[in-house]
């Protein structure tokens, strides 16, 4: 490729083929593309970015129809790209589980797995106030209230101010025979909520 066309596919697709000297080629180009001096902080905004790639689509086109092996390049460039995404993305998911997901299992009554994936999830996130509470009540529906209350003190240590918490912690001291308790942590959970 010549540095005209490293920088014509960079404008394009969005992907840096252009350094050193050819990345002043690229700016050049870009340049004559919008009438005016670039701002270098301009290629940090999407909009400007999207602006960039429209007004270069016809030199990309003409540029992959005078030269088809370019447009196979990028097809297998894009091809595989995405099959990184898709890798990256699907092969893996209990790498990267979110709260969603983990809560997909308790929704599903697979308690013993989902604490046992918010245990690895709360290892990566420790500040994570719904990742002790949701656990908090996959442990209650074990029967294992005294671990509930725990996940639910840490939730409410990390923020004070979260409901779910509270509620959660006052239906595990109902079943720990602790009323005087329940009713206090009810009292703050409306509380909360109210605000």
């Amino acid at each position: 490729m010549t540095k005209q066309e490293k920088a014509i596919a960079t404008a394009f697709t969005g992907v840096m083929f252009s350094a050193g000297e050819d990345y002043d080629t690229y700016t050049h180009y870009v340049e004559k593309l919008i009438g005016r001096s670039l701002i270098t902080n301009e290629l940090g905004s999407k909009e400007f970015m999207s602006e960039i790639k429209e007004k270069s689509k016809t030199d990309f086109m003409n540029m992959c129809k005078s030269k088809p092996r370019y447009f196979f390049n990028w097809v297998s460039v894009v091809s595989c790209l995405l099959t990184l995404l898709a890798f990256s993305l699907f092969s893996h998911p209990s790498e990267k589980p979110t709260l969603r997901t983990l809560f997909s299992k308790i929704l599903d009554k697979n308690y013993i797995e989902a604490i046992k994936d918010y245990d690895d999830f709360i290892k990566i996130n420790p500040n994570s106030f719904e990742a002790y509470n949701d656990r908090g009540f996959a442990k209650e529906e074990l029967n294992d209230y005294k671990g509930a209350l725990i996940d639910y003190n840490k939730a409410i240590e990390l923020n004070p101010k979260y409901e779910e918490a509270y509620s959660g912690r006052a239906n595990a001291k109902i079943m720990m025979h602790d009323p005087k308790g329940a009713t206090d942590d009810m009292e703050q959970a409306i509380k909360f909520h109210k605000s």
